[in-house]
């Protein structure tokens, strides 16, 4: 069975147009800044969405759920899940 190649491997990969892509750089700094969030709210059991929640709502006493999740262009099934534990 073949190797699987893994991120030690000294090859250069060759990207191609993806290189001079700016949306591609984006990308790859959103997931690292994605990560290290992640990393620095884990010791508190926090999540992206929540703490988008909890920040929206300690801005704006008294909102609704709807409103909350509307305004942070939550998708449906995302609305009822992010107070969860787990939630993405």
């Amino acid at each position: 069975m073949p190797k699987q190649p893994t991120a030690d491997d000294d090859a250069v990969v060759d990207l191609g147009p993806l290189s001079g892509l700016t949306v591609y750089a984006l990308r790859n700094a959103q997931i690292a800044l994605s990560k290290d969030f992640q990393r620095i709210m884990a010791e508190h059991d926090i999540r992206p969405a929540q703490f988008s929640v909890l920040a929206v709502i300690k801005r704006n006493p008294g909102l609704r759920q709807t409103q909350v999740s509307f305004s942070l262009g939550m998708k449906p099934q995302l609305r009822a899940a992010a107070g969860r534990t787990g939630a993405p």
